[in-house]
């Protein structure tokens, strides 16, 4: 990925070609938005935002093809990475990228109700029918499948969460482009060390708990706000596994659970509030440096 930052950050065409074809694409448009976020963190807000602007123009007409998550990934990278570069703090730019993907459901609930409403139409029936198959073969979930309220705010939280989670990727894709450039191993000890602080950790727990409370297709929505939390609680695995000098064999396992075990999504985001008030990177380090 190093020879993709160096040419990125070659000069604003070679920047803005690759924006501008990842973006095309539709599948790699987080690559897009990320190189913007490089240049907006080694060149500059201004810089960024210029480029972002042109960026702008494919991610806006693929919204007429339903693909609204482009756009407003690229938005908010752009703002995440500014933050970053403003103020150093990693809080505040996944903090920015959870509040772009509750911004992105606001305005899609607002604005888009027909094209939500074609999506909870086709989920509706694709859930329908495998609750079908489920129940002709006696299984429990097709319970839990009729308990689930498929409407315009859920899905429009499903869309928020995708743009949360993918903007704090591409985010930190960019940081670690920018690392690899101009500050090799910096990305490692930032990220590391990433958690937040108590009074956000508490913050984002009531936002959270208001959301599941609302119920109505709302709890998906606590899945948005709990995007930095989920952030740090993999830094945080990172971190331990760094200090204990596990295999790479464990992250792997982890990430495998991370994706195809819901529960450990929560088990994680848990994580990740607990550090925030106890910091168990300290204690560990603390601990291995008196055993030394």
């Amino acid at each position: 990925m190093r020879p993709l930052a160096e040419f990125i950050v070659r000069g604003r065409s070679q920047a803005l070609l690759v924006a501008v074809l990842s973006i095309s694409t539709v599948y790699f448009y987080w690559i897009g938005a990320a190189a913007i976020g490089l240049i907006t963190l080694s060149k500059g807000v201004r810089e960024g935002v210029i480029l972002m602007l042109w960026a702008a123009l494919p991610a806006a007409a693929l919204m007429w093809f339903h693909e609204v998550m482009p756009l407003a990934t690229l938005l908010g990278t752009t703002v995440a990475a500014a933050f970053l570069r403003w103020t150093g703090s990693w809080r505040a730019a996944l903090l920015t990228a959870a509040i772009s993907g509750l911004i992105t459901s606001v305005l899609l609930l607002t604005l888009a109700g027909d094209y939500l409403g074609f999506f909870v139409t086709a989920y509706s029936e694709l859930m329908a029918g495998i609750q079908d198959e489920l129940q002709s073969q006696g299984h429990q979930q097709a319970t839990a499948l009729a308990a689930l309220q498929v409407n315009e705010v859920f899905v429009a939280g499903i869309f928020g969460f995708i743009q949360a989670i993918t903007t704090a990727i591409c985010s930190i894709v960019a940081r670690w482009w920018q690392a690899q450039l101009y500050n090799p191993g910096g990305f490692q000890k930032e990220f590391h060390g990433l958690k937040m602080k108590p009074t956000e950790a508490l913050v984002i727990l009531a936002v959270i708990v208001g959301f599941t409370a609302s119920g109505g297709g709302y709890t998906v929505w606590a899945a948005i706000a709990a995007v930095p939390l989920l952030i740090c609680g993999i830094a945080l695995i990172h971190g331990v596994a760094a200090i204990k000098k596990l295999n790479n064999n464990w992250l792997i396992l982890f990430y495998v659970l991370l994706l195809v075990v819901d529960a450990m999504k929560i088990f994680v985001v848990i994580l990740a509030l607990v550090d925030s008030l106890l910091d168990y990177r300290q204690r560990l380090q603390r601990q291995d440096a008196s055993k030394d």
